[in-house]
C-alpha cells in the first residue's frame, strides 16, 4: 500500500522541501546526524506561535540559521 500526502494545489511536499534544502545546502545530504538535527530544531519552531505565519520552507530555513550559530 502506498501512502499518498496531499497538500493542496501547487503546495510543496515535506519530500520537495526536503529535496530544496538538500541543494541550497549539500553538507545535510552527506551528514544524516546534521540533518536530524536540523528537523529536530524544525520541530521546535512549528511549536512557537509566532512562526505559524511561515511557510514550511521559510521554517527549514530558520532552524538551518539556527543550528549555525
Amino acid at each position: 500500500m502506498k501512502t499518498i500526502l496531499i497538500t493542496g494545489i501547487g503546495g510543496l511536499t515535506p519530500r520537495s522541501i526536503a529535496t530544496i534544502i538538500r541543494k541550497k545546502h549539500p553538507d545535510y545530504k552527506q551528514d544524516y546526524l546534521k540533518e536530524k538535527i536540523l528537523f529536530a530544531e524544525f520541530n521546535k519552531l512549528l511549536k512557537q506561535e509566532k512562526y505559524l505565519n511561515l511557510s514550511l520552507s521559510e521554517l527549514l530555513e530558520i532552524a538551518h540559521t539556527n543550528i549555525q550559530q
